[in-house]
């Protein structure tokens, strides 16, 4: 007895302690890559690309970390690793797809975060709940309850007045500030700053993100190999498609020039980390607890983000910017639940008016009619059939 509720503890402070270190993530990473592309500096600013090649290669090192703790060794790691990947290159291949597009994501932050405030990036992030509910239902052939659909489209209102109160000036187009001082704060570039593009990059990032996660959870539930493998196969195709685009792309006569590291700080590095530890913070999460808790975690980032840029980072919030916050965290919120809240009696009454049949089998009687509309309005057949 003692024993089960110590492991009941365990379990519950590794919960509660990883949903803490998700929502300081999820907050700090959004500051730290938003001050890292703003924040005045001497030299040059250094290349959005090799950043996300830099995390690919962090990910990679932690992942191996993991899998050895995994498998009790060194040796056993070494021989899942060449079973898991050297062995089945049609396994390889498979993660070839969501490697791309991750990259492609990361890389659609970076720009998303260059023209948006934080806390408006966070906001507007936030679609990809939408896109991944819709590439599930196409892939997954997953179903979704009435109040999970109301949820996106709650979303998708909230979404539209984030952006229009940052066009409008409301959202403060260049809030990010150093943390150093005053004169840091005075002198955040903000005249290179296109809200309409950053608007394009973080609805981009939120397509790649959707499709890539739903494969990426199609492969998973179809194979046996380890999340963390499936981790290092994923930064393993990173980190090559990344040198590509940090060589091939616009960036890469500057690379070439200066070095891949010129222009990193120690603000770059963090958020670099910060990147990397994201995908391993949430499995802990999905783990110990579950995907409702990590809408919780990532709403309640989206708060912080909010009051720390207030105080710090010269953000300002206005009322039309509060409501779309608010809006999309209660959307947020609502598309975790298990079930949508009961119907309302008059929601009801109106939907036996609507259904007289169904009514008058039930003796007309609303009282008998209640119990066979379940908490996501679906009505239950075999309670009315054989009521």
């Amino acid at each position: 007895m003692e024993v089960a509720k110590s492991s009941s503890g365990n379990s519950e402070l590794i919960r509660q302690g990883a949903m803490v270190t998700l929502v300081i993530q999820n907050s700090a990473l959004a500051l730290f890559m938003r001050y890292s592309r703003s924040a005045a500096r001497e030299g040059p600013m250094y290349a959005a690309t090799t950043a996300v090649v830099c995390a690919e290669v962090v990910k990679v090192a932690m992942s191996l970390l993991l899998q050895t703790k995994e498998d009790g060794g060194v040796a056993a790691m070494a021989r899942t690793l060449h079973r898991d990947i050297f062995t089945q290159p049609v396994e390889m291949l498979k993660m070839s797809i969501p490697a791309c597009l991750y990259c492609l994501q990361n890389n659609l932050a970076y720009v998303a975060v260059s023209h948006l405030d934080g806390p408006t990036y966070q906001l507007l992030y936030q679609l990809k709940i939408l896109t991944t509910a819709m590439f599930s239902v196409a892939m997954l052939k997953k179903a979704l309850g009435v109040h999970q659909w109301v949820s996106l489209f709650l979303l998708a209102l909230g979404v539209g007045m984030v952006q229009l109160s940052g066009s409008s000036g409301g959202g403060g187009g260049g809030s990010a500030a150093a943390a150093a001082g005053p004169a840091a704060a005075a002198a955040v570039v903000t005249t290179h700053q296109n809200s309409l593009v950053g608007l394009v990059a973080v609805i981009a990032a939120c397509m790649t993100s959707g499709f890539a996660g739903v494969y990426f959870e199609k492969v998973l539930k179809t194979s046996k190999v380890s999340i963390w493998v499936r981790n290092i196969q994923l930064a393993g195709y990173g980190m090559f498609i990344g040198l590509g685009g940090v060589y091939m792309g616009p960036e890469g006569a500057s690379v070439m020039e200066r070095g891949f590291l010129y222009g990193y700080t120690w603000a770059v590095w963090v958020a670099v980390l910060l990147n990397s530890l994201g995908g391993l913070i949430v499995a802990v999460v999905v783990k110990y607890a579950d995907n409702v808790v990590k809408g919780f975690a990532t709403s309640i980032s989206i708060l912080m983000t909010c009051v720390v840029s207030y105080f710090l980072f010269n953000f300002s919030i206005n009322a039309q910017f509060l409501a779309g916050a608010v809006t999309v965290l209660y959307a947020t919120y609502l598309y975790g639940q298990a079930r949508g809240p009961a119907l309302p009696r008059p929601l009801v009454r109106l939907l036996c008016c609507c259904c007289r049949k169904r009514a008058a089998g039930a003796g007309g009687d609303l009282d008998r009619l209640l119990p066979l509309f379940d908490g996501n309005g679906k009505a239950k057949e075999q309670e009315a059939s054989s009521a």
